[in-house]
């Protein structure tokens, strides 16, 4: 665990900390002990800049809690978020507390139908977790009453700002009352970001968790591959961490194909996970992932955030991400609150710049693994060379 000087007795309250222990978690990470005092005390908005995998959806909402107000009708808290996965993982950890507070969460997603989504509004869910376009729908739409919300959380900032969201995020903003309290949860903050936060947080507190507290769990290994022979190194690599559950990262959706189907080939218990597959496939292919009935999810970065799979201990970037905030957030799936884990990176000849410019920027210790392919090049050209001799005599 990271070094803490508070514990959670410090921090919360007593029937919390029970609560905490059925998710077998007992101490606060860095972020936990810095955000949840602000929070809690009268800090009015709030800007956390951490790795991913710091422990941060905790950190908000277990000082909230204590937000909610039962003689209050309507939604109080309002949760945006970029991804439908991460909206319900969110609303999964407000539900383990909702017996103690006595408290409805709803979450709201695009990808399915709207209409359950409607009438489970009319219940007035306390807490609101969304997606931004499914969000300002029902804002615009009138079905989401904004009077009693006070506390709105921008979770995963930057990705909604890379998916091109700042302008309904705007919107979202102005719809609702002034005397909010808005906490902005990132993991970078680009010049975009900053000239958002200027325009609509005012005076902000500003909490920074350094990458060195996360990477000290978390090691990383580079294998240097012919681009011929990945897939073969893969299947070679594969046996060796059989008894582990793995992510496999790919940057298309063909690529993600392409794996799952050569992977079925051999046996292997995967499933393929992109925004191309509906979205009852995909949940019940992280449903299955998490309960440990299939042991490798192929993926693109629609996964690279708001996954949050317990104790995932490795993951390989079967292609280089072509960005950095990408990269970082890849390898954020695992070593996440502590635990420690390993980042694989399988780099061919046309990804080597990229890698290197990637990772010298961030100055991550990365181990070189040597390895017998190389050579498999040369034998490879050779099967060609000795095909070609035999087809050319048979021609003759």
């Amino acid at each position: 665990m990271f070094p803490s000087k508070k514990t959670f007795n410090d921090l919360i309250d007593a029937n919390l900390i029970e609560a905490l222990h059925q998710l077998d978690i007992s101490t606060p990470t860095p972020i936990q002990t810095e955000i949840i005092p602000l929070i809690d005390g009268q800090t009015n908005n709030l800007v956390s800049i951490a790795p991913t995998g710091t422990g941060k959806t905790l950190a908000y909402v277990l000082p909230l809690l204590k937000k909610i107000s039962t003689s209050t009708e309507g939604t109080q808290l309002l949760v945006l978020v970029p991804t439908r996965e991460l909206a319900l993982q969110v609303v999964d950890v407000f539900q383990h507390f909702c017996s103690l507070y006595n408290f409805n969460v709803l979450s709201i997603i695009g990808g399915i139908h709207p209409g359950k989504q409607l009438r489970l509004l009319k219940n007035n869910p306390s807490v609101i977790v969304g997606t931004v376009g499914r969000t300002l729908d029902f804002l615009e739409g009138g079905h989401i009453k904004p009077n009693n919300i006070a506390h709105v959380i921008f979770d995963e900032g930057d990705k909604m700002f890379d998916m091109g969201f700042r302008q309904e995020l705007e919107i979202i903003l102005k719809k609702l009352p002034q005397a909010i309290r808005m906490y902005f949860f990132s993991a970078t903050i680009t010049t975009d970001i900053n000239t958002f936060l200027k325009g609509f947080f005012n005076e902000y507190q500003k909490v920074i968790i350094t990458k060195e507290e996360k990477e000290n769990t978390l090691q990383q290994q580079v294998y240097f591959v012919d681009q011929r022979n990945k897939k073969r190194l893969l299947l070679h690599f594969l046996p060796s961490v059989k008894d582990k559950q793995l992510i496999i990262f790919c940057n298309t959706k063909k690529g993600v194909n392409f794996l799952e189907k050569t992977l079925k080939k051999e046996h292997y218990n995967c499933m393929g996970w992109h925004g191309g597959k509906p979205q009852s496939v995909r949940s019940k292919a992280l449903l299955d992932f998490k309960e440990g009935n299939i042991s490798i999810l192929i993926a693109t970065d629609v996964a690279a955030r708001g996954i949050d799979i317990d104790d995932l201990e490795l993951l390989l970037n079967y292609e280089v991400s072509k960005h950095q905030e990408t990269f970082i957030h890849r390898i954020g799936r695992t070593a996440r609150a502590g635990k420690s884990g390993v980042a694989i990176h399988f780099v061919d000849g046309t990804e080597k710049e990229l890698f290197h410019n990637i990772t010298s920027e961030l100055e991550h210790q990365i181990e070189v693994i040597e390895h017998e392919f190389p050579q498999l090049e040369m034998e490879e050209d050779l099967e060609r060379d000795r095909i070609r001799k035999i087809n050319f005599r048979d021609r003759r």
